[in-house]
């Protein structure tokens, strides 16, 4: 197991990350129109949900199709998740072997909350090539990505320009308090030309998450194999370049 994995899965593990994993529910603009779009097409169709996490977006897509299966790589998760919805399949595996799914098995699978940002790089192509794998020609594959191109990447709130607020000041605060780990974490980083592997504020500076710019991740997914994808802003606009936002959303089809 590589040092990414042992820290990433080590921090969604922790009891306190699963607490705030079973609290979410709801869908983020972006996947509320998305699947909107997406909803005539697919009703009744067999989904994969990919890091389900505690499950907050399985009931949006059980009233989808009945026909769904989610899993995820953190037992604790998997097992919180079962207890929401104890008559939907929800599987432990991870993203980057779905060697129990037969090839042309979903029509649709959503890695959703930037899930996919955290394995390795090399593992990050190959959950590209597995979901590919899996889905039906013409399927879909919709995901969120950390934004490197965003203006705020990898800045302390005291780097970018301050907006004095109650939010703001409590938010430095919040990053003054774990300074030393975040310290500790930045020694793991990676800055590649296609993308980077930073320690961002995510669950206390526990995580190694990799962030890509738009047009870099819509190339991965072309040399993955698929025909066509697009890229969408936090509020569900098509996008080619997004400096705004931190995630980028992603729609990708077989």
């Amino acid at each position: 197991m590589s040092l990414l994995d042992q820290i990433n899965k080590a921090a969604y593990a922790r009891a306190d990350v699963v607490g705030e994993y079973v609290g979410a529910d709801g869908l983020f603009e972006t996947e509320r129109v998305l699947l909107a779009r997406l909803a005539p097409a697919l009703r009744g169709k067999p989904l994969l949900d990919v890091g389900v996490g505690a499950g907050r977006t399985t009931r949006h897509l059980l009233e989808i199709s009945d026909d769904y299966t989610g899993i995820d790589y953190t037992p604790a998760l998997v097992e919180a998740a079962r207890r929401k919805f104890p008559r939907a399949r929800l599987l432990c595996r991870d993203a980057r072997d779905l060697s129990p799914f037969a090839d042309e098995s979903f029509d649709f699978a959503l890695f959703s909350f930037n899930g996919i940002d955290y394995v390795p790089h090399e593992e990050r192509l190959q959950v590209l090539r597995e979901v590919r794998r899996v889905l039906k020609p013409g399927g879909y594959f919709m995901f969120s990505s950390h934004n490197r191109e965003c203006e705020h990447f990898n800045k302390m709130p005291w780097q970018t320009k301050p907006r004095l607020s109650a939010p703001y000041v409590k938010y430095c605060l919040y990053c003054l308090a774990h300074l030393p780990k975040h310290l500790r974490m930045r020694r793991h980083e990676v800055h590649a030309d296609e993308y980077a592997v930073v320690n961002d504020n995510a669950h206390g500076f526990s995580l190694l998450a990799y962030y890509i710019s738009a047009p870099a991740q819509l190339e991965q997914l072309r040399r993955a194999g698929f025909s066509s994808a697009e890229a969408y802003d936090m509020d569900g606009h098509p996008t080619a370049r997004d400096t705004r936002h931190p995630w980028v959303y992603y729609l990708a089809r077989k």
